[in-house]
C-alpha cells in the first residue's frame, strides 16, 4: 500500500468517526418534532367553506368519495385544490402563541382577507412574518406560524376550485353530437353519421377517449361571447353535457351555459375534439399522400432542373 492510498483511507476513517460522534455524542438532543396544526384527519372532513373579505364565498362538500362545489357553481370540485386544503390541516405549526393579549391587527388577523371553515372549525389567514415569510393563522384562539402554501390558493379565482375535466371520471359515452356529424356507440362499435369512408372505427373510438380524458387549462366564468357551434355528449346513466364552442383558435374554448362556466383548452384541441381524424388518401394533383385538414410538405425538387 503506497502512502497516498494510506492517507485516503485514513481520511475516510476520520470522517466516519466524526459522523458517529455527531450522532451519538452524549448531551445532544434529537431534533424537536413540530406539533401538528390541527387534529383534523383529512378523510373525515365533510365540508369546506372559504369566505373572502369581499364577501365572495366558495362552498365545497363531500358526497361519498367525491368532492362537489356548491357555490358559486354547482359542479364537481377540483380534487387537487381540495387536497391542498386537507394537506394544510394535517400540516405542522412552526410556532404559536395565545391570541389573547396581542393586537391581532399587527398580524393581519383583525380583518383577515380570507377565512376558512372546515366542518365546525374556523381558520383566519393573516399576513406573513417579516422574519421568515411564514403565514399567521388564527385557529382556536392561538396564532400559528405556518408554511405559506395555501393562502394564495384560497384567494384564487373560483374557477380554480372547479374540476378541469369536461366529463367526470368513470363516465361512459354513448354518443357525441358534433357540428355537422354524430358519433354513436352501438353493439358493433362506434359509427359515424353521415357515413365517411375516410374515417375508421379506431378514429371514432379515439375521439370518444379524447373527450372523456380532456382537461381544461383553466376554468372561468362564462364570458359574453357568441356561440359558434354546439357539442352534446350523451352519457350512460347520467344527464347529457352540452357545450357551446366560443372559440377554436388560438385555443379551444367551450362553455357550459347551464353552469355559467367556460373551459379553456390548449392549442390544437379543436382539431382533436371537434372532428374525427381521417385516414390519408391520395392527392392526384400532388402525386403524394395527403390527409384532410392536415398540411403536407411540398414534393422534393429535382436537382437536375435547378440552374
Amino acid at each position: 500500500m503506497n502512502a497516498r492510498m494510506a492517507l485516503n483511507l485514513g481520511l475516510i476513517g476520520l470522517v466516519g468517526i466524526l459522523v458517529l460522534l455527531a450522532v451519538y455524542e452524549p448531551g445532544l438532543d434529537a431534533p424537536k418534532q413540530l406539533p401538528r396544526l390541527t387534529a383534523i384527519e383529512g378523510l373525515a372532513v365533510k365540508a369546506i367553506t372559504v369566505t373572502r373579505k369581499d364577501g365572495e364565498v366558495i362552498v365545497l362538500a363531500k358526497e361519498g368519495e367525491r368532492w362537489m362545489m356548491r357555490a358559486p357553481y354547482s359542479v364537481p370540485a377540483n380534487p387537487g385544490r381540495v387536497q391542498s386544503i386537507l394537506g394544510f390541516l394535517e400540516g405542522t405549526s412552526q410556532a404559536s402563541f395565545p391570541a389573547q393579549g396581542h393586537d391581532l391587527k399587527r398580524f393581519g388577523l383583525a380583518e383577515p382577507k380570507v377565512r376558512m371553515e372546515v366542518d365546525a372549525d374556523a381558520f383566519a389567514f393573516g399576513d406573513t412574518s417579516p422574519m421568515n415569510g411564514q403565514r399567521y393563522v388564527l385557529f382556536k384562539d392561538q396564532v400559528h406560524l405556518t408554511m405559506d402554501g395555501l393562502y394564495d390558493q384560497l384567494l384564487a379565482d373560483p374557477g380554480d376550485f372547479v374540476s378541469t375535466r369536461l366529463a367526470e371520471e368513470g363516465r361512459e359515452l354513448t354518443a357525441i353530437e358534433l357540428p355537422g356529424a354524430t358519433v354513436e356507440h352501438r353493439e358493433s362499435g362506434w359509427v359515424l353519421r353521415p357515413e365517411d369512408a375516410s374515417v375508421k372505427t379506431e378514429a371514432l373510438a379515439k375521439l370518444a377517449d379524447d373527450w372523456l380524458s380532456a382537461q381544461a387549462l383553466a376554468v372561468r366564468k362564462r364570458r359574453d361571447a357568441a356561440s359558434q357551434d354546439t357539442v352534446t355528449l350523451e352519457l350512460k346513466d347520467a344527464p347529457a353535457l352540452r357545450f357551446e364552442v366560443l372559440a377554436r383558435e388560438p385555443e379551444l374554448v367551450l362553455a357550459q351555459p347551464e353552469r355559467g362556466l367556460e373551459y379553456r383548452l390548449g392549442s390544437g384541441m379543436a382539431e382533436r375534439l371537434l372532428r374525427p381524424a381521417r385516414t390519408a388518401k391520395k392527392d392526384p394533383s400532388a402525386g403524394q399522400e395527403a390527409s384532410d385538414g392536415i398540411a403536407q410538405d411540398p414534393p422534393p425538387s429535382d436537382p437536375a432542373a435547378e440552374p
